[in-house]
């Protein structure tokens, strides 16, 4: 602020290379507890004039547990100058160096998406960015109490553009896309097939499919596919939705999106019965080709491949949460001797990352098919071997866990460990965070089950 006036600065092409340094300071702070880091707020908008302060998104597990970061932050400079919990428990720095405003949400947080959103919106559609940067410009010329008072006289502006940057994803949409993008395609026939969590799926003709990110945070994790898994799918024995053409962000739909092959097959959630033996080869088959030694630019997913120990806050978060839903005291006293495995001291590996049942397609009771590599990262292959304790009985894990890894180099009993440490993290965090999707609760229950089985 200038006195009482708020200094509306015009784009300044250095930002960016501020959000950059800030970022890499606070990884090297927080190491894996910093989930993701993100440059949002108008600086982060190309071509936007703004307030010369940099906005940064930190997405820890749990914002409220400030003894995980907080001393960190401070003992390398940040200074805590808001502390929110009535507001998804926030909290901002500002920082040593820098003029910024490091906002910290826990992970899973509603806000997340919406100021993703609404700088991808305004990166991509022209009359917004003009219209958001005259309002700021006028309202600038008046004196202002606090920055607070300016932030709420834009409210009403930034709800409308919002309103705006919530993607109606349908045919229609899909259609003009097509039609500006990929003219080709853009007549054959098309309708919608699917809505997951993440994305949106269309069917397109007989052989092909459009995917779409339904929110801000899942449009990465197109991008891991478009980048990743045209070559990895190359080594892989079974089909998988390798992207064949890219959709780029545009004024209609901000985020990138991508037309796939058509997998038919039923997901596993639906088949009522499974040949499990040749069930079993076919999916020890394809670990066995995917988990190889990855780059050192694969993906980052600090939500998979990582130490098991790291997942414990949020494990413990969602424990509480279910209350009473859980028997507690046997799924902590499981998560203790998971952890007393040996972590994983080979490469970083290739790992699907998401690979539960509703990901894995059958057709003609065979395994076809593996949907859905958003998440696709590296680290230890345990996090994908937790399949065993999500679909497979208790009698065929033994075979999984043979045909998963060559015969000169078996499964070990810590890795073994660390798989069922993974069910049991991931089916809590299912049943925690089903809402209403009975199938995901089942599943999340039935995986809890089966790693409590052995106890």
């Amino acid at each position: 602020m200038s006195g009482r006036r708020i200094v509306i600065a015009d784009y300044d092409a250095t930002w960016p290379a501020q959000f950059e340094r800030e970022a890499a300071a606070v990884r090297d702070v927080l190491g894996a507890r910093a989930f993701s880091i993100d440059h949002v707020g108008s600086t982060s908008v190309p071509g936007l004039g703004a307030k010369p302060v940099v906005d940064i998104l930190l997405v820890v597990a749990d914002a409220s547990n400030e003894p995980s970061y907080v001393p960190q932050l401070e003992a390398a400079g940040y200074l805590l100058c808001v502390r929110e919990p009535e507001w998804y428990e926030h909290r901002m720095f500002n920082g040593p160096r820098t003029p910024i405003n490091l906002h910290v949400f826990s992970a899973g947080c509603p806000e997340i998406d919406r100021m993703l959103a609404f700088r991808d919106w305004l990166r991509h559609n022209r009359d917004d960015r003009k219209t958001y940067e005259d309002l700021k410009r006028d309202l600038a010329q008046r004196e202002w109490q606090s920055v607070d008072d300016y932030a709420t006289a834009k409210s009403a502006a930034v709800s409308r553009i919002l309103a705006r940057a919530e993607p109606r994803i349908d045919v229609d949409l899909v259609r003009e896309l097509l039609r500006e993008q990929h003219k080709d395609l853009s007549e054959l026939p098309l309708r919608e097939n699917l809505s997951g969590w993440d994305n949106k799926v269309f069917q397109l003709g007989e052989a092909l499919a459009v995917r779409l990110p339904r929110r801000a945070t899942s449009a990465a994790l197109v991008q891991n596919e478009q980048r990743w898994l045209p070559a990895l799918s190359r080594h892989l024995p079974l089909r998988t939705p390798t992207p064949i053409r890219v959709g780029h962000p545009g004024p209609r739909f901000q985020w990138p999106w991508s037309v796939v092959p058509w997998l038919s097959g039923d997901s596993t959630f639906d088949v009522a019965a499974l040949d499990m033996d040749a069930f079993v080869d076919a999916l020890g088959a394809f670990l066995l080709a995917l988990h190889r030694p990855a780059p050192p630019d694969a993906p980052r997913n600090p939500w998979r491949g990582v130490p098991l120990r790291e997942r414990t806050t949020l494990l413990h978060r969602d424990v509480e949460r279910l209350g009473s839903v859980v028997d507690r005291e046997a799924v902590l006293a499981l998560w203790d001797r998971v952890l007393a495995a040996e972590a994983w001291s080979g490469p970083p590996l290739w790992i699907h990352g998401d690979l539960h049942p509703g990901n894995l397609l059958i057709e003609n009771g065979r395994l076809s098919a593996v949907v859905d590599f958003g998440d696709l990262t590296s680290g230890d292959p345990a996090t994908d071997l937790s399949v065993a304790w999500m679909l497979l009985p208790a009698a065929h894990r033994g075979r999984f866990r043979a045909s998963a890894r060559p015969q000169s180099d078996p499964i070990d009993n810590d890795t073994w460990l660390r798989a069922r440490g993974w069910a049991l993290a991931l089916g809590v965090a299912y049943l925690a965070n089903a809402r209403e999707d009975e199938p995901l609760a089942a599943l999340g229950r039935a995986t809890i089950a089966a790693t409590l089985d052995q106890l």
